[in-house]
């Protein structure tokens, strides 16, 4: 503040006046009567206020506010400053001295002094300090911490500072949704005061550790408690805060609540070793299953050769004493036990085709199937059969599994063949992920309702009689393909072929 009064009004004392502010700093500094007129004023006010004046020269005995190129609203402002100063006031004001077009935008300082002349006030002193620079940055602070203030009120997260000693000094309002205190309440307290003990014992090993090096806290998950008595998990992540001397004072950081999430994994964990338990018990139930199958078929074998071979003896022996009707039902049983032989082998197949007793390797399918149809052309040399083979791709595969499947899927088109020629289509399309591989025939077809039903065991849509087999077939290729990590699927309709799709990884888990 600035209380010198000045007590008379003289040339000479004019004349000090001047030669003060002459000597003075880079203030502006200017005195003015009672009328406005202008009756003293430094360099740095008369060389800044020049260009901006209306008549480009301010003179002393001019009226300040009508020669300077003031806004209204300016003029009034300043002229309510004068006011007061005539009114004995003494006080510090800011203006913002704006110009837009002389570029002008300046913060100013004003401070304010009545000029005495007894008890009388005759004018006032004002010295204008620059505090544009200040002034900007406290508005640039401001706005800064308005936009932190914004953040930390729409963020879910928990914002909060502790000392050197884990005593909170500041937390964001968010700490009542994640503990249900509210910031009176967490102020003066420590993390550890929410934790259980054995919690508190884990975590405050974490972060001596964490203190005694100076390190950031990285997604560190603790357990606490609400204040309703339920556990709350939250994520801290902090950094710490250093004074001048490089000494610790405490960590600034944030909290998130990832309660839900935690929850999320341990149900999925305890699911995860529900299923791998249960996983256990089914391959051990599956092994047995597959053993029991295996050995069942395998000694049922024999009793059945035993069966026709007696059979075929007894019809050969006593052939003369046998009449038709017998001889018929002899037939029957040979023919019996003939199809339980193939169900029984049958079985066997089934029962490992899932099995991987050979090594994945790379398996040329286009010589697979050169193989397969070369077979067919010996074994039904009486069927009229038309390949149309594409390229077929390399797979990593087990050969053998790679052979039944191609087997039974021929084997199938050239049994269910039309009274057309039988064309048999093989190709095969390149995926994103998957070779997409196509057998495709002109013969029966097969109706939609039966497209998922052929694919399980034992199903048959046609009678022995008129087509022999024992519904083991696609049920092999649906287990050996899906084995592979394919799906295998069928388009038809009745008497309109059917084309088998199956897929197989280009890259095998």
């Amino acid at each position: 503040m600035y209380t010198n009064d000045i007590v008379a009004i003289d040339n000479r004392l004019k004349e000090q006046i001047m030669d003060s502010y002459i000597l003075s700093s880079s203030d502006f500094m200017y005195s003015v009567d009672m009328g406005f007129h202008l009756i003293a004023a430094n360099l740095n006010f008369l060389n800044f206020i020049q260009p901006i004046s209306i008549k480009n020269s301010l003179q002393i005995g001019d009226h300040l506010l009508d020669s300077i190129k003031f806004s209204p609203d300016l003029k009034t402002r300043f002229g309510n400053c004068f006011i007061r100063g005539f009114k004995g006031e003494v006080f510090v004001e800011e203006v913002q001295f704006q110009l837009p077009d002389k570029g002008i935008d300046k913060w100013s300082e004003l401070h304010i002094n009545p000029i005495l002349n007894g008890d009388t006030t005759i004018g006032v002193t004002i010295i204008s300090k620059d505090i544009t620079a200040s002034k900007y940055a406290a508005l640039e602070l401001l706005a800064s911490n308005i936009r932190l203030n914004n953040i930390l009120l729409s963020s879910s997260d928990w914002i909060w500072e502790v000392d050197a000693n884990g005593t909170y000094t500041y937390c964001s309002e968010k700490a009542i949704s994640h503990l249900g205190y509210d910031v009176g309440e967490i102020i003066g307290m420590s993390p550890f005061d929410f934790m259980r003990e054995d919690e508190k014992q884990r975590v405050g090993l974490i972060f001596q550790d964490i203190v005694a090096s100076n390190s950031a806290i990285v997604d560190l998950e603790n357990w606490n408690i609400h204040k309703d008595g339920s556990e709350v998990c939250l994520l801290t992540n902090g950094f710490p805060v250093f004074d001048a001397n490089g000494k610790l004072t405490g960590y600034l950081g944030v909290d998130k609540d990832i309660t839900m999430r935690k929850t999320n994994e341990l149900e999925l964990l305890r699911m995860n070793e529900d299923l791998l338990l249960k996983t256990e018990e089914l391959t051990k139930l599956n092994s047995e299953l597959e053993r029991f199958a295996f050995v069942a078929s395998h000694d049922l074998q024999e009793p059945l050769r035993t069966v026709t071979s007696f059979l075929q003896l007894f019809e050969k022996k006593y052939t003369n004493l046998v009449d038709p009707t017998a001889k018929k039902y002899i037939d029957y049983a040979v023919n019996a036990a003939e199809r339980m032989r193939y169900l029984i082998r049958d079985l066997l197949e089934y029962s490992s085709s899932g099995k991987g007793i050979e090594e994945y390797a790379e398996v040329n399918l286009n010589l697979i199937v050169s193989d397969i149809t070369q077979l067919f052309e010996i074994s039904h040399a009486d069927t009229d059969v038309e390949y149309k083979i594409g390229k077929l791709p390399i797979v990593n595969a087990m050969y053998l599994k790679m052979l039944q499947v191609f087997q039974n899927l021929i084997g199938n088109a050239i049994k269910y063949k039309s009274e057309e020629k039988l064309v048999i289509e093989i190709s095969a399309n390149e995926l994103d992920q998957d070779w997409q591989i196509s057998v495709k025939d002109n013969g029966i077809g097969i109706e939609p309702q039966y497209h998922e039903s052929i694919f399980e065991l034992f199903n048959r849509l046609h009678s022995f009689s008129d087509y022999s087999g024992t519904g083991i077939g696609l049920a092999v290729c649906k287990k050996i393909v899906e084995m592979h990590g394919g799906k295998i699927r069928v388009k038809s309709d009745l008497n309109k072929g059917a084309e088998f799709i199956f897929t197989l990884p280009k890259n095998r888990p």
